[in-house]
């Protein structure tokens, strides 16, 4: 697909420039080329989200960034993260929203090392807890649209990191990130974060079959290792949230009848 401007080509989807930037991105080894390389990957990336013919595709072709649609051609969301030397990770991402016939392009800022609480925190694009996300459920009540994300994030060399983030629009057009609609032994929170062992795998996912957010449950390897994560994994035990009146509801100990049924994709 193109863009043009009269005689003038401006874009074509791959577009050649972000494809160089990120090769040479995923080739570096040095964390001050990285973090330039993904600025202007962003940069481009930026300008790319503001073509509207551009709305409706998925980026497919720009491996290690994560495109998400919303079913309601609302909300395109992209994200990815640079490794660094010392193992921990900076998250990179923006969404573009269509709002009163315009599309309003919002960088995410990541702060996520510096949210102590992220359970409980009220976030924004400025402050966001980066991840990256590879799955988003669409629920509406009372005619509010909510955009559930399911996130990874490699973290360090000791931990994995997966979240269930919920994504609101305002009636302006402002993303806000941390709608307390996740209810687990009655407490609502902003999000559920998951962390594991480095060495373990972790399932958490959109199953239709259940219309519910499936996951394992993570348990200590040892009881002395109780809240130490990293050295925590799935205990072959599953939980779930169900989204009922406008909230997500948990579930624990569940049975799945088909753990391997695929994700949903918006």
């Amino acid at each position: 697909m193109e863009v043009s401007v009269g005689s003038l080509k401006v874009f074509e989807l791959p577009d050649i420039f972000s494809k160089v930037v990120l090769a040479q991105l995923v080739a570096s080894t040095r964390d001050d080329e990285k973090l330039e390389l993904s600025r202007q990957l962003w940069k481009r990336m930026e300008l790319l989200l503001e073509h509207a013919p551009y709305f409706d595709q998925d980026f497919s072709a720009y491996e290690k960034i994560s495109t998400l649609l919303s079913p309601d051609g609302v909300l395109k969301i992209i994200t990815w993260n640079v490794a660094l030397e010392n193992g921990t990770n900076s998250f990179v991402g923006g969404l573009a929203v269509k709002h009163d016939g315009k599309i309003e392009v919002h960088e995410l800022i990541d702060q996520y090392p510096s949210i102590k609480n992220p359970e409980q925190a009220s976030l924004s694009t400025k402050r966001w807890y980066g991840a990256v996300y590879y799955d988003l459920i669409e629920t509406r009540y009372r005619r509010k649209s909510y955009y559930t994300l399911l996130g990874f994030n490699p973290n360090n060399r000791f931990s994995k990191i997966r979240v269930i983030d919920v994504l609101t629009i305002s009636s302006g057009g402002k993303p806000h990130f941390g709608n307390a609609i996740l209810e687990v032994d009655g407490r609502l929170r902003r999000r559920k974060v998951f962390e594991y062992s480095d060495r373990a795998s972790m399932m958490l996912r959109y199953d239709a079959g259940e219309d519910m957010i499936v996951m394992d449950n993570l348990a200590p390897m040892e009881p002395l290792f109780e809240n130490n994560f990293s050295y925590y994994g799935p205990d072959f035990t599953h939980n779930g949230f169900k989204f009922e009146k406008g909230k997500w509801v948990y579930y624990n100990d569940i049975e799945l009848r088909n753990p391997a049924t695929p994700r949903r994709r918006p």
